[in-house]
């Protein structure tokens, strides 16, 4: 099974529905084509059917057949990864962002998140890269314009993953399916900053229907920032990463 699920995997780009519809009907599978694909893809891969699949990922609505990865997979396994997240990027926040990087290490939470907006990208210029996993809404290969992501000092220490092969370019809806993978693996989501947009409220509505924990930094550095409202509104309130500890 292992094999018919990479194949329709890289045949339909990733699209889970597509591959589900081709598995349930039990499409023609060309098995020539499939060691091609084993010969590339070697075994940076992990089918649903696989018993090193992420058991967190099993419990999500739509579970990505496949995942691609490259680097440290074991922080597939860690219970603690945090989604660190915010709406936009600014110098302040991003002096915030490094102490509380520092806070995660000393900590051992791992962090997760992507790279699709300004302050993903800085967050990942910026910071001490160690124990992140990126998720990519684009194929495993494609390209992304960072000079540290996929060197070999970078994946020794970090893990990137998809569930989508190559030549797939980032859309809304990849973006989207990428955010389920993000909030199954996580523990928690930490908005540093947010707006009241619908991309947030996503975010948001993703990680309550998962039941996972929402923290927001509750400094009032700037009055852009709606995380005082969503405050009020039941999330949790923290100024350091040291008092997610009181909620565990």
């Amino acid at each position: 099974m292992d094999d018919v699920i990479l194949y329709f995997a890289c045949k339909y780009f990733g699209d889970w529905e597509r591959i589900y519809i081709a598995i349930q009907e039990q499409e023609e599978v060309d098995f020539e084509k499939v060691k091609e694909l084993k010969r590339k893809f070697k075994n940076n891969y992990l089918t649903i059917v696989n018993k090193n699949y992420p058991k967190k990922l099993r419990q999500i609505n739509k579970p990505p057949f496949i995942i691609f990865f490259k680097g440290k997979k074991e922080l597939f396994e860690k219970n603690n990864i945090m989604w660190y997240y915010g709406s936009y990027y600014n110098d302040i926040y991003n002096k915030e962002a490094i102490k509380h990087k520092k806070e995660l290490k000393i900590l051992r939470i791992p962090q997760i998140t992507g790279f699709t907006n300004s302050f993903e990208k800085n967050l990942l210029y910026n910071i001490d890269l160690e124990d992140l996993i990126i998720v990519k809404d684009s194929g495993i290969d494609s390209y992304i314009n960072m000079t540290k992501i996929e060197e070999k000092n970078f994946l020794e220490k970090n893990l990137i993953i998809s569930e989508y092969p190559s030549k797939v370019m980032p859309s809304f809806q990849t973006w989207d399916m990428s955010n389920r993978i993000k909030a199954g693996l996580s523990k928690n989501l930490f908005l540093l900053n947010s707006t009241k947009d619908p991309i947030t409220f996503k975010l948001i509505a993703k990680c309550i229907d998962f039941h996972k924990n929402i923290f927001c930094f509750n400094k009032n550095i700037d009055t852009k920032s709606h995380n005082l409202v969503l405050i009020k509104k039941g999330a949790c309130g923290i100024e350091g990463m040291k008092e997610i500890k009181n909620y565990e």
